[in-house]
């Protein structure tokens, strides 16, 4: 019942005149019981049938313009944040203002006319808020009782770094997988928290595998790919043998290639070959070439004609343009005799495949 409840509300949203209308009916019942309340306080004589229609007909009036014009029907209920606050809070005191003016104009004003208007500002602001919070609360429910009804792997988040933390909220729904905490290598085996979880500190595979089986960890997840370089020998090697899944997190290239929500996926041999840069030595490739004879076999392709541009500055004594494509290596040609004017430099046509014609 929940999945098919949740199913059918994912990605819909309730339409902005529905929300509008539900925002000036709660704006309403919020007049009605300020008015209920101060007719039970103040002096009956102070407060007349005209008045308290004027009244809600301000009401009605100013709740309407003040949403219209601060736009918070368009603020999505299950996305609501505190920055939004700024937002309501800017409609009801607008409400306030207007219920004011138009009350000092039309009737007879009073003490009692200011603690009415300053409670009904209280009470929307109170019940608009609130409402939503219900229902975000409602939805959040129902979201933790489907997910305990799925089996979930348990994560231990590897690093204590940003992108662990920001690892923690894209998981926080996740139909697969529950975070349960977080592990770094630790100069002694302690624990704090961090983003409302625990952090594990370990030594050694001792410390590491006393955790895993505390805390039933069925994987550890990498933030960071430098962390699962780092822990080839250490914390992958331990998982390998003792049945634990090690995951990684995408990078930005994989999340914008398949347009997919943040998907951990399995450790790879790639993400463990960290090499420092190979710094290349243009003048020592110049030296070995200079004076010499070279091949060049494909040479018309995207390739090999790049090879054959760089030997054409390497101050060669020849270049063998090698190739079975006839139009390509016509292209070349023109290329080299435009471009590199004292270039000795001889086209071929032949297959590598041909023995003979290599010979």
């Amino acid at each position: 019942m929940i999945k098919y409840i949740l199913k059918y509300f994912n990605g819909k949203y309730l339409r902005s005149w529905i929300v509008l209308i539900g925002d000036v009916l709660i704006s309403l019942v919020a007049s009605v019981l300020m008015m209920v309340l101060v007719r039970a306080l103040a002096d009956i004589d102070i407060f007349t049938v005209r008045f308290w229609w004027i009244y809600m007909g301000t009401s009605l009036v100013a709740s309407i313009l003040s949403f219209i014009i601060t736009r918070t029907y368009r603020v999505i209920i299950r996305h609501f944040t505190t920055k939004d606050l700024m937002v309501f809070a800017l409609a009801v005191l607008l409400k306030g203002i207007l219920l004011i003016a138009t009350m000092t104009i039309l009737v007879k004003w009073s003490k009692w006319t200011m603690v009415l208007v300053l409670g009904d500002v209280m009470f929307t602001a109170a019940f608009l808020v609130g409402i939503r919070l219900v229902m975000i609360m409602v939805y959040n429910l129902l979201i933790k009782m489907q997910q305990k009804s799925l089996h979930k792997q348990r994560v231990l988040l590897y690093g204590t770094t940003d992108k662990s933390v920001a690892a923690i909220k894209r998981l926080a729904n996740s139909p697969h997988y529950k975070v349960v905490g977080m592990m770094e290598r630790a100069s002694q085996n302690k624990e704090y928290m961090l983003a409302m979880l625990p952090v594990f500190g370990f030594t050694d595979d001792r410390h590491l595998a006393k955790i895993m089986t505390k805390e039933r960890v069925d994987a550890v997840l990498f933030t960071r790919a430098i962390d699962a370089q780092e822990e080839a020998d250490g914390v992958i090697n331990w998982c390998s043998q003792n049945g634990v899944k090690t995951l990684i997190s995408p990078s930005v290239d994989e999340v914008a290639e398949n347009q997919q929500l943040f998907r951990p996926r399995e450790v790879k041999v790639e993400d463990l070959l960290g090499r420092k840069e190979i710094v290349i030595s243009m003048d020592k490739i110049k030296e070995d070439f200079a004076g010499k004879v070279v091949m060049v076999t494909g040479a018309a392709g995207s390739i090999g004609s790049e090879l054959v541009r760089q030997l054409a500055g390497f101050g060669v004594k020849q270049i063998i343009l090698y190739d079975n494509a006839e139009t390509p290596m016509h292209n070349i040609r023109l290329e080299l005799e435009d471009n590199f004017k004292g270039l000795d430099f001889v086209p071929v046509i032949g297959s590598v495949r041909h023995p003979e014609r290599l010979d």
